[in-house]
């Protein structure tokens, strides 16, 4: 899980005004896990 916070966080910094990208990424993530 620590693993998941840790890219979340350099999403945030890569996309910190796309929060919507991110979510979009969390989800697709979500969707398709080990993919």
């Amino acid at each position: 899980m620590q693993n998941t916070l840790y890219k979340l966080k350099l999403f945030q910094r890569l996309i910190s005004h796309k929060k919507i990208t991110l979510a979009f990424f969390f989800l697709l993530f979500f969707l398709f896990p080990c993919y």
